[in-house]
C-alpha cells in the first residue's frame, strides 16, 4: 500500500519510521496494550527495534499526534494465510493498537476509515479481517463503525470481515 501523510485534525497517518523507536518500545511495553492485543509485553528495547523493522518492512501505517508528531498507534495489514499455508492475496488480516492516552476518543475508528479507503482505492482487497478478544468492546466497536460484521468466534477471540466488493 502506497501511503502518504495525510492530516485527519488531531491525528496523522503516514509510515513507520526507525526513528520512532523510543515512542514504539513503549507501545510495546504497555501491560494493557498488550493484554488486549494478546501479546506479551516487549520488555528488551533490542526486540523493540527488531519488531519495528519488521513492522516498517510489513508497510504498518503510523498514527501520529499531530501537533507533536509522536507516534501513538500502528494498523497492520497482513496477507491472510490461507489453505496450505499459502497468502491468500486478496483477504487482508488487521491488527491494530492504540496509546491509552489516545483511546476512546474515535481516533482508531477515523484512521482506519482512511486507511480501508486507500485499500479499497486499490481494488485488489476483497476482504479484511479483524479478530480480537472477546470482551474488548472498544475494538469491536472500532470494527462495527467501519463496516465489519461479525463473521465466527471461538471460546476467546471473535472475528468481524469487511466485504469490499
Amino acid at each position: 500500500m502506497q501511503l502518504k501523510t495525510l492530516n485527519l485534525g488531531d491525528i496523522t497517518i503516514d509510515k513507520l519510521l526507525a526513528s520512532d523507536i523510543d515512542a514504539y518500545f513503549l507501545l510495546m511495553n504497555d501491560a494493557h496494550i498488550a493484554q488486549g492485543c494478546g501479546f506479551e509485553p516487549i520488555n528488551s528495547k533490542r526486540k523493540a527495534e527488531l519488531l519495528l523493522q519488521s513492522d516498517i518492512d510489513d508497510n504498518t501505517v503510523a498514527i501520529r499526534d499531530s501537533k507533536s508528531n509522536q507516534l501513538i498507534g500502528l494498523i497492520n495489514l497482513f496477507e491472510t494465510i490461507g489453505v496450505n499455508n499459502e497468502p491468500t492475496l486478496t483477504e487482508l488480516d488487521l491488527g491494530y493498537l492504540i496509546s491509552r492516552d489516545y483511546s476512546h476518543k474515535g481516533y482508531m475508528t477515523l484512521a482506519l476509515s482512511k486507511v480501508i479507503d486507500l485499500i479499497r482505492s486499490m481494488q485488489t482487497t476483497n476482504k479484511i479481517f479483524g479478530t480480537f478478544k472477546k470482551g474488548n468492546l472498544a475494538s469491536m466497536k472500532v470494527l462495527k463503525n467501519n463496516g465489519f460484521v461479525k463473521d465466527s468466534a471461538d471460546t476467546l477471540t471473535e472475528t468481524w470481515v469487511l466485504n469490499l466488493k
